[in-house]
């Protein structure tokens, strides 16, 4: 501001004749515009940030731009609608800055187009996971872990033992260059012991392929590390040779049998068994038995995400009495349920 005012000044020295006859007000008039004109940004800027402009431009295209904000690197995209958005890529403003944007501009558009994802949701992507080198699985499996820190002990520790068969596939040679190579060699040489068309098969499967898709989808590994589809899963599960008989139930008669002589001889698992018997339980519920008021509530025993975000309320249970032999209601269920 001050060396316009000085040039000002110097050009109203040398042209005072001109001047003579002009009003004193149109001579603070003309000196007040000139002196707050702004000069062109372009003219400031070093040289370095227009090379900068002008290979991002012709590696990624007119619709990529970029800026300085509060000394890192603010990337705007200008899609074929006209719509802008913008991120702000963990880089510094500097003269030596050009591989760094050109190569994380590289990455996000590889992203953006893979998955059909907005700029936003790249740039998170790739701050969870690096856009060059080896993905880290053992890292990966153990954050996927503490994601799944709801689940019951057991079954927490069923997932760990297929995560950890997981990373020894994932070591193993050949070695597997995508989810459908990694998920054939997985059920070759872990599932000698699994019969074809079983749940440990399917259970082991199932964990692998969330654990992929969860890597993929937000942590940003490489596409091609997506699980295959569900037919092909329902491949390697395969089919059981053998056809389950259906499981004969226990008779009224054969069940006040059993609980007659449980009470003479084991009163803590007669109450277990009628409680199971009489109110229809399952047996994992009778850690979950709630009685209120005369009644007996029962909690929910399934845990999973969608459990955890909206819990079911405890249903009420009623007993089915027994009738023995000569015709008279038993009272198993009501005695049960006052010894809980």
């Amino acid at each position: 501001m001050l060396r316009k005012r000085m040039l000002w000044q110097w050009i109203l020295a040398i042209s005072l004749p001109i001047w003579h006859g002009v009003s004193q007000h149109a001579l603070h008039c003309f000196a007040h515009v000139f002196a707050h004109t702004s000069v062109p940004a372009t003219s400031r800027q070093p040289a370095w940030v227009q090379t900068l402009r002008d290979a991002l431009r012709h590696e990624h295209g007119r619709g990529w731009s970029v800026a300085p904000s509060h000394g890192q690197v603010r990337l705007t995209r200008r899609d074929s609608t006209g719509s802008r958005s913008t991120v702000t890529l963990p880089i510094n403003w500097r003269r030596d800055c050009m591989s760094a944007v050109i190569g994380t501009v590289s990455a996000l558009r590889e992203r953006m187009e893979e998955r059909g994802i907005s700029l936003a949701a790249a740039a998170q992507l790739l701050a969870a996971a690096p856009a060059t080198g080896p993905v880290d699985w053992a890292s990966l499996a153990a954050s996927h872990q503490a994601t799944r820190s709801d689940l019951r002990p057991t079954t927490l520790r069923d997932l760990k033992t297929r995560l950890e068969r997981l990373l020894v596939t994932f070591a193993s040679r050949p070695t597997p260059r995508n989810g459908p190579e990694l998920l054939q060699a997985f059920a070759r040489q872990h599932f000698d012991r699994c019969p074809p068309g079983g749940q440990g098969r399917k259970r082991q499967l199932l964990d692998a392929a969330r654990f992929l898709r969860w890597a993929v989808e937000r942590r940003g590994a490489p596409i091609c590390w997506l699980p295959p589809s569900p037919a092909h899963i329902a491949e390697l599960v395969g089919v059981s040779a053998s056809h389950s008989e259906p499981t004969i139930p226990i008779s009224p008669e054969a069940l006040a049998a059993l609980l007659d002589h449980l009470e003479a001889i084991r009163p803590e698992l007669w109450l277990a068994v009628a409680l199971v018997g009489c109110f229809g339980l399952r047996p994992a519920e009778l850690g979950v038995l709630h009685p209120r008021g005369g009644r007996l509530y029962v909690g929910a025993v399934k845990r999973n995400t969608k459990t955890a975000a909206a819990p079911k309320p405890d249903r009420l249970a009623q007993p089915l009495e027994l009738v023995d032999p000569s015709g008279a209601s038993r009272d198993d269920g009501a005695r049960a349920l006052r010894g809980c």
